[in-house]
């Protein structure tokens, strides 16, 4: 619903003001969402102290390296994976409320998106194949 970016801002939101948001006179969203999203926000926040940034968080599940799926139809892609539920438990147990394990940034082959993704993933994998033989290099000549 909200960017990353904009997370900090609405922790500092007061709370009555986010509980008034209407739209001609009608409630955006419900109390209980909006104290969820008051809540998270706050919760971000600390996980942003912890790992330097929610990026961090969510790639330290995955040891920094992304998982590369090959879906070419819909009906391939899982509903949920043992990997989102680990992830969704472990926001839950820092706070955050309404998080489910049916998260999941992933595209079909077939998108546009894929191949960004795809392109992105490699100069990553490159960038963390550098960093490695330098880490060994300097290691060995110590």
């Amino acid at each position: 619903m909200f960017r990353l970016a904009s997370f900090v801002k609405k922790a500092k939101f007061e709370e009555k003001k986010l509980l008034s948001l209407k739209v001609n006179g009608i409630p955006l969203l419900s109390e209980q969402k909006l104290r969820a999203i008051v809540e998270n926000a706050m919760q971000m926040l600390k996980v942003q102290q912890e790992f330097g940034s929610f990026s961090n968080y969510c790639w330290s599940f995955v040891n920094q390296k992304p998982i590369r799926n090959r879906f070419r139809y819909g009906r391939q892609v899982p509903v949920k994976s043992p990997k989102a539920e680990v992830i969704s438990k472990d926001l839950m147990k820092r706070g955050f409320r309404c998080v489910g394990p049916m998260i999941v940034n992933d595209h079909l082959i077939t998108c546009f998106r894929y191949k960004e993704c795809d392109a992105n993933d490699n100069k990553l994998d490159l960038k963390l194949k550098m960093e490695e033989k330098t880490e060994s290099w300097t290691l060995a000549t110590m």
